[in-house]
């Protein structure tokens, strides 16, 4: 199956648009590409460009999608500890980003 190269940076943008403005946790929008204070210190959010690689690179007719991008996630830090259902919005968003 031929994929399309996209930028990881559309997908942060799309991480920052869907999954952040639903956290309890966010900070005031604070740049010019609605980039939020809160980014620099979510781990989850450093994690979308590793977990962008990891999805690219499987076979979504062999590979559990959700199973493999499960182990990447981190489900906690810094205090924090992210519902298991944000962990469910972030990966479905990366499928729905790479059409897998």
């Amino acid at each position: 199956m031929a994929r399309l190269a996209l930028p990881v940076s559309g997908l942060q943008y799309q991480f920052r648009n869907q999954v952040c403005d639903h956290c309890a946790h966010r900070t005031p929008i604070s740049g010019p590409n609605h980039e939020r204070d809160c980014q620099a210190t979510c781990d989850q959010y450093h994690a979308v460009p590793e977990l962008f690689a990891v999805a690219s690179r499987l076979d979504p007719m062999i590979a559990n999608v959700p199973e493999a991008l499960k182990d990447h996630m981190p489900v906690t830090g810094d205090g924090l500890t992210w519902p298991a259902r944000r962990r469910q919005k972030v990966i479905g968003l990366i499928r729905r980003y790479l059409d897998i």
